[in-house]
């Protein structure tokens, strides 16, 4: 693995786990007091309590940081070192430990040094820990509206969006994350990005197996994924995001009626009109159940501006189902088509291939047909089977050619770049397999 800042903890713990989702925590925490400020410990008792936190004697460390901060309350530092004493301490409930140390960074403000920090390891605490996917979101993008040019929160928000049935939302966080990565950590990377595109399950079963939702020698499956998001609705009852979450597994997995009956159980009726995740949840699940007109309802009071591929998805659905407007709906379908995961997306293709051939275009509709053939034969099992295996092996560019032209099928020109630098990174000697999920 990459030993950046976040997914080197993530794999120090998964050989540690002993305590569960209390080392889940302590496997992703950077110490907040080495990245939340710079100052120097130049006072005594801020210096006992960094001493104490070296030497693990948290207890003691909690009560020189607090005498400390009776006098300076502003300090940032000895505010970070202290949410440190909390966090770190496995002697104290997991859950408790976090809360406390989410109280101690709540009050750094937006406008203190390290306060970009502070946001992003509060949304750690507030996603490994204490399960609240929601309240982690909107602090790592608070973190990255501070300080944009940092790698942990873009990444984390990354696997947050796999962990919530949102892969489809994901690319701007990889990118974001994937820029700010080392050039010789980018096909680890890129192997990530190969799972969140084509196998969420395995992109998502480091961090199952972390925080519990799956032992360790149970795979990621659908039951898995239905136990995590409902362990994440738990605490976050009222969710539109979660949600919506479940409703997308209950579609995934053909129940349409009880994807609208977990829709339905939404009491904010404001909330539900603003998070466009739900929105397209609804609008979807309405579609599939026949029920066009509230279907129409729905989408014209779909938040905007949206420019993503939900949107348009479901735009041209209900051009061409409900509307009839066939010239319409093919403007929706290639808004679609050129956004994530369109290019994969032969559904749709099929789509705008009916639209095509009933405006009259048959030769393009036919062309469009063959193009999405081409493209379900892209996704078939072995051939994703012989890509793993590829990915396996980081050191071996007759493989990793095959992932590029893979992408370059799909005109995804540029992942199919980002391997053709890694394949010209590999040193001529032989290297070590490594293992893919």
């Amino acid at each position: 693995m990459a030993t950046d800042n976040a997914a080197a903890p993530i794999a120090v713990a998964a050989q540690r786990l002993s305590r569960g989702r209390r080392l889940a925590w302590a496997a992703a925490f950077v110490s907040l007091t080495a990245l939340v400020g710079g100052g120097l410990w130049t006072q005594s008792g801020l210096t006992r309590g960094r001493t104490h936190l070296a030497n693990h004697s948290y207890p003691a460390a909690r009560a020189a940081l607090r005498r400390y901060l009776w006098l300076h309350p502003g300090d940032s530092d000895a505010r970070a070192a202290l949410a440190d004493a909390w966090a770190l301490d496995d002697e104290l409930d997991p859950d408790v430990a976090a809360e406390r140390a989410i109280a101690e960074l709540q009050r750094i403000p937006d406008d203190a040094p390290g306060a970009a920090a502070a946001r992003t390891l509060e949304g750690r605490l507030a996603f490994l820990i204490l399960r609240r996917p929601t309240a982690a979101e909107r602090l790592f993008q608070r973190s990255i509206e501070l300080q944009p040019d940092q790698f942990d929160a873009h990444y984390l928000l990354w696997k947050l969006y796999d962990m919530t049935e949102r892969y489809f939302s994901s690319e701007p966080a990889f990118w974001a994350a994937y820029e700010r990565t080392p050039p010789a950590d980018r096909a680890v990377r890129l192997r990530e990005w190969f799972l969140s595109q084509f196998a969420p399950f395995s992109a998502c079963a480091e961090l199952d197996g972390l925080m519990g939702f799956r032992s360790p020698n149970q795979p990621t499956d659908e039951v898995v994924a239905l136990g995590r998001l409902e362990s994440f609705k738990s605490q976050e009852p009222q969710s539109p995001m979660l949600i919506a979450a479940i409703a997308q597994w209950c579609l995934r997995n053909d129940q349409p009626g009880e994807a609208l009956a977990e829709l339905e159980s939404l009491k904010d009726s404001a909330a539900d009109r603003t998070d466009r995740f739900y929105v397209a949840a609804l609008a979807e699940t309405l579609v599939q159940l026949g029920q066009y007109e509230r279907a129409e309802e729905v989408f014209t009071a779909w938040p905007l501006p949206d420019d993503r591929y939900a949107y348009w998805r479901i735009a041209g659905i209900i051009e061409q189902d409900v509307r009839q407007d066939h010239a319409r709906a093919i403007e929706c379908y290639d808004r679609a088509l050129e956004l994530w995961p369109g290019p994969s997306d032969w559904q749709t293709m099929r789509r705008k291939a009916h639209c095509l051939a009933r405006a009259g275009d048959a030769a393009g509709a036919e062309a469009l047909r063959t193009r999405a053939q081409l493209i379900e034969d892209q996704m078939e099992l072995e051939l994703h089977q012989r890509l793993r295996e590829a990915l396996s092996r980081l050191d071996d560019p007759a493989g990793l050619e095959r992932i590029a032209e893979f992408y370059e099928t799909l005109k995804r020109p540029r992942e199919a770049a980002e391997w053709r630098q890694v394949i010209g990174r590999i040193e001529p000697r032989a290297g070590t397999p490594e293992d893919v999920r």
